[in-house]
């Protein structure tokens, strides 16, 4: 398998050849973001005040203005939007957990690889060798923001959300299911060619 790569040249050809046939710059990328998450009624434009002048340049980025609880998984997830279909939560809220420590408010997701780069490698590999290479892994709440934007990768792969847990064994899965975006979680440790494990090289808060 080839190694996760964390360039942005990487990222910068993954989503311009989903997006635009011309190059899609750091802050394009940023901009729809928050465009986003101001539609989805997440925050407002104030709130989104706080990144002004802290998103790295060159390095794309995602945003988390506000940390919501796994109680609004699902109410988020019905925000997220593949073609004609809205997103759906599965998850028991009382049920899931963090694996990793995530800041307590408003933070970056910088220099982030969205899982194409560990294809066809199970979750818990996946795992181990973020953590060697000193990145951080996806926790849930990462993952939902990502495919609020950017649910296009589905047309990809699906994402192991290995940072976080569901009844304690289960890992979080961001899915395609009937052509509808779901949250779910699986006990499944095998490798497969369209799953992966997303990650970024550290968290900023700003």
């Amino acid at each position: 398998m080839a190694q996760a790569t964390t360039s942005a040249t990487y990222l910068a050809q993954a989503y311009h050849a989903i997006f635009a046939p011309t190059p899609m710059t750091t802050e394009e990328f940023h901009d729809r973001q928050m465009k986003c998450v101001v539609e989805a009624g997440i925050v407002t434009v104030n709130e989104l005040n706080v990144f002004h002048g802290k998103i790295p340049a060159h390095k794309y980025c995602i945003l988390v203005p506000r940390i919501f609880p796994a109680s609004e998984f699902k109410a988020v997830m019905g925000k997220v939007e593949y073609g004609e279909k809205k997103g759906d939560s599965y998850l028991d809220p009382q049920h899931h957990s963090d694996i990793i420590k995530v800041p307590d408010g408003p933070f970056l997701a910088v220099g982030i690889e969205d899982g194409r780069g560990r294809l066809n490698t199970p979750p818990s590999e996946s795992y181990k060798k973020i953590l060697a290479e000193k990145r951080q892994p996806y926790p849930t709440l990462v993952g939902i923001y990502h495919i609020l934007t950017y649910s296009v990768i589905f047309d990809s792969h699906n994402m192991d959300l290995v940072g976080s847990r569901y009844r304690s064994v289960y890992v979080p899965d961001l899915r395609l299911r009937d052509g509808v975006p779901k949250l779910d979680a699986h006990f499944y440790d095998g490798a497969d060619p369209k799953w992966g494990a997303p990650s970024c090289e550290e968290w900023i808060v700003p």
